[in-house]
């Protein structure tokens, strides 16, 4: 499966740019200091590095959650030359990223009748995990 291309830069300045961390994809998103979301995406770990460029140049905060396959995001964050990524729990961010999901893209037709808690995405939300871990950052204002 070819790699998405590189997110676009969004004019408005990020503040934190976050990462749901896996074994194969990550979801990434940037957010303003505000909390709007100024770009997500899900990429594989070998585009990570060139998705990001544009958005460490403007020396944002870094988060990386500490969930599955996070150490291979961190040594390849540290050997791209951006050290000062912070990891942070991202407990719950799962639930809060389908919630997320759903609350950007309702339900149509007959689902509309389903409780959200009983659906599933019709596809991964990695992209809104990630922007679930930067929420998360924003308003506790601390990695925890």
């Amino acid at each position: 499966m070819p790699s998405p291309p590189p997110l676009p830069p969004d004019a408005s300045p990020a503040a934190v740019v976050a990462i749901d961390p896996g074994t194969a994809k990550c979801g990434v998103a940037v957010l303003s200091a505000a909390g709007h979301v100024l770009a997500r995406a899900i990429v594989s770990l070998g585009a990570l590095e060139e998705t990001l460029d544009p958005y460490l140049a403007a020396h944002p905060r870094l988060l990386v959650g500490n969930g599955t396959g996070f150490r291979p995001v961190l040594d390849l964050l540290t050997h791209a030359g951006w050290t000062d990524a912070q990891v942070v729990e991202e407990k719950g961010t799962t639930l809060e990223a389908r919630r997320l999901y759903f609350q950007h893209r309702p339900p149509r037709g007959w689902r509309r009748l389903i409780p959200l808690s009983f659906l599933v995405p019709p596809r991964p939300i990695d992209d809104w995990a990630a922007v679930a871990i930067a929420l998360k950052y924003l308003d506790t204002g601390s990695p925890a």
